[in-house]
């Protein structure tokens, strides 16, 4: 797996700003979220349907009121496109809005757009917990694929 961005992001860093259409057709902002002083869940996954993204939104959403009463939103991202989303969370019953970053610059902005064998420009499996304040408090990478993020971790970091 190679990274084809330069910048890597850290806790402390500002999150890089977004407004993304999810499956629905709704434009999200991260400001607008983190507006509400709210944390925001940014998890970045690879493709719609395939098995390990499946396994991790399956997880995840077994856990959305725990995030929910924690006052945090939760965004999924993938290069797919919104209608792939659509189908995606109409499918597996996923609530959090699912955001097309089709043109690949949020993953980019992010320092997880990859090439993964011949898959050229998807997004690494990755989760990044936004303060209210739009600082980072929480950066996890998959080191491969087929890693799963450990979403206790992740509701740790937004309690």
């Amino acid at each position: 797996m190679t990274n084809t961005s330069q910048q890597r992001l850290a806790v402390g860093d500002v999150a890089p700003e977004f407004t993304l259409t999810a499956g629905n057709s709704i434009r999200v902002s991260l400001r607008d979220v983190l507006a509400t002083g709210r944390r925001a869940v940014v998890a970045f996954y690879v493709f719609d349907f395939s098995g390990d993204c499946t396994n991790e939104w399956a997880q995840l959403e077994s856990m959305m009121e725990d995030f929910e009463e924690s006052h945090a939103r939760v965004l999924g991202i993938s290069v797919d496109s919104r209608h792939a989303h659509a189908a995606y969370a109409r499918i597996l019953g996923i609530s959090a809005p699912l955001l097309s970053d089709f043109n690949k610059e949020v993953a980019e902005a992010y320092g997880v757009l990859t090439d993964l064998g011949e898959l050229r420009g998807v997004a690494r499996r990755s989760v990044f917990v936004v303060n209210p304040d739009g600082k980072l408090s929480y950066v996890w990478e998959a080191e491969k694929p087929s890693d799963l993020p450990n979403f206790q971790e992740v509701l740790a970091a937004v309690r």
